[in-house]
């Protein structure tokens, strides 16, 4: 049932980050989707690791949500992807700006979303 879970949150998670990163795309943000998706993931995660452990639906939010849509909605691999295209065209600001960006927003996020699903 676990395994069922995963693939349907990952699937689930996919399909979303396509359509978000789809529509910056056509808007012409193109790092914007990426980075999106994993804040949004990070917000998604800390909110289901501080009420996991009062849940009676633990396997549901770990596998289900967690494991799967986070997993499958955050993109590390496409990330590191988009910072190779910056730097192969020597786009140096962008990529240092998106490497300091991606990783306090989402460690904020995180935090933020953290304490407060904590507190409620």
């Amino acid at each position: 049932m676990n395994y069922l879970l995963i693939f349907i949150g990952g699937g689930l998670g996919s399909l979303v980050r396509f359509v978000l990163t789809d529509w910056f795309k056509s808007n012409q943000h193109l790092l914007t989707g990426t980075l999106v998706s994993n804040i949004i993931s990070c917000a998604i995660l800390a909110i289901c690791a501080a009420k996991i452990q009062s849940s009676s639906n633990q396997d549901m939010i770990q596998y289900l949500l967690m494991i799967g849509f986070c997993g499958g909605f955050s993109t590390f691999s496409t990330f590191t992807m988009e910072l190779f295209q910056c730097l192969e065209q020597k786009q140096w600001q962008t990529t240092i700006a998106y490497i300091g960006i991606s990783i306090i927003s989402c460690l904020l996020v995180f935090s933020v979303c953290y304490v407060l699903a904590k507190k409620l």
